[in-house]
């Protein structure tokens, strides 16, 4: 949701260079969370033996989704403009998050 949130906000501030460097230094350090965090849920919910496949699942799992932006975000870029590529991604990340509430 942090994430989402910075990823949103950035469109706000995208002529004000000071304010957008410190919503990407967020960006950064929100980020910086994920992997670790993972680990440790991993860790504390998986049993011995499947621990290392829920590692590499959720590792490949972020790859995966890393790869779709790469082939989807240049065309969202062309036809609606840099900011909707921002707007998309927080959108995307709250309706995930919103799916796994439901979940």
């Amino acid at each position: 949701v942090c994430w989402s949130s910075l990823c949103l906000l950035e469109t706000v501030f995208l002529q004000v260079t000071p304010l957008l460097m410190m919503v990407r230094v967020g960006l950064g350090a929100a980020q910086g969370f994920v992997i670790p965090s993972i680990h440790s849920l991993l860790a504390a919910a998986m049993g011995k033996g499947d621990k290392s496949k829920a590692v590499s699942f959720v590792t490949s799992g972020m790859y995966l989704g890393s790869s779709t932006c790469y082939l989807i975000m240049p065309s969202v870029v062309d036809y609606f403009g840099s900011t909707a590529s921002l707007v998309a991604l927080g959108a995307a990340g709250f309706a995930w998050f919103a799916l796994w509430l439901l979940i």
